[in-house]
């Protein structure tokens, strides 16, 4: 299975009345764990958390959230994909079903950063004196 590449940083979660969280697809944390093939760790009022999910055009991620303990939440993206959705549950709204149900299953992953590639080693002083000199940094 592919890791889902989660954003670093999350943006900030808009705390937003009930009512302003309309259209979209409306679902719950467990049919987003059924639609994602991973069981559900999870029962009662915080498996049953309304969740609706916006697909916007924009490489963008808009995250609003009702008030109250089980208060509506709505994701707005462009991937629509139920575990990349609660991938932004648990770790951008901080979803206690969501966190529960994806921690230690190695679901997720990050972009690799740029730079050279990892050897296991440090270089050594002269190894590194050496690669400068053929740069022309020396």
């Amino acid at each position: 299975m592919n890791k889902i590449i989660l954003p670093v940083f999350f943006p900030i979660v808009n705390i937003v009345r009930e009512s302003d969280i309309a259209g979209g697809v409306r679902t719950s944390i467990r049919s987003l764990c059924e639609q994602a093939g991973i069981p559900c760790r999870v029962t009662g009022q915080a498996a049953e958390r309304r969740v609706v999910i916006r697909e916007i055009e924009q490489d963008d991620l808009i995250i609003s959230r009702a008030t109250g303990e089980f208060g509506s939440v709505c994701v707005s993206t462009n991937n629509p994909d139920p575990l990349f959705v609660l991938g932004v549950l648990a770790y951008g709204v901080n979803d206690y079903a969501a966190r529960e149900t994806v921690c230690g299953r190695g679901l997720f992953g990050v972009r690799k950063a740029l730079g050279r590639p990892r050897t296991g080693r440090a270089l050594l002083d002269s190894e590194r004196k050496r690669k400068a000199r053929s740069l022309g940094r020396v």
